[in-house]
């Protein structure tokens, strides 16, 4: 939920703010912030736990993880292109939409990776052994991926500049 804040720039935090700019300092912006992130977060753990019987960890992989990756993939390669030029909130409604299709198809594609290569790996309890697996190819294959393109392809071919 703070990565969905993040993306609408902390939009309506900022709108609060503008109207009573006391708002905007510490500790009430901190304050604001928590609540709404918490208020949120709780919906959606009810939604996704409670309410449609999720496994734990299922929904923890499946949902919060790999939103965050759909996010840094978004926001690191692609430098939020297309949504750009959008603007609040707008821009944020498009960036998290576009998170959560590169979280599912994130998932998607390490789950398929790993069960064409570990046939005998078992998603769920009692070891949730696909699960962490995905988890942590995720953190351990992404974030490298990240920086080799940012940094060894100077994210060519979405960003084309002579400095490389």
């Amino acid at each position: 939920m703070i990565m969905g804040l993040i993306l609408l720039d902390f939009w309506p935090i900022t709108t609060i703010v503008s109207k009573k700019p006391a708002f905007g300092t510490q500790p009430y912006f901190g304050l604001i912030s928590t609540v709404i992130v918490l208020s949120v977060a709780g919906v959606v753990w009810e939604t996704g736990v409670n309410l449609s019987g999720m496994d734990t960890v299922d929904y923890l992989v499946r949902i919060p993880v790999s939103f965050v990756f759909g996010t840094f993939i978004l926001l690191t390669l692609f430098q939020t292109a297309p949504f750009q030029k959008l603007a609040q909130p707008a821009k944020g409604c498009a960036l998290i939409f576009g998170s959560a299709l590169l979280a599912l198809l994130t998932y998607e594609l390490y789950r398929f990776a790993s069960i064409n290569a570990f046939a005998h790996i078992q998603a769920g309890p009692p070891a949730y052994d696909l699960d962490l697996w995905i988890a942590t190819a995720m953190l351990s294959i992404t974030f490298p991926l990240i920086v080799a393109y940012a940094e060894g392809f100077a994210f060519w071919p979405l960003k084309n500049d002579d400095r490389h």
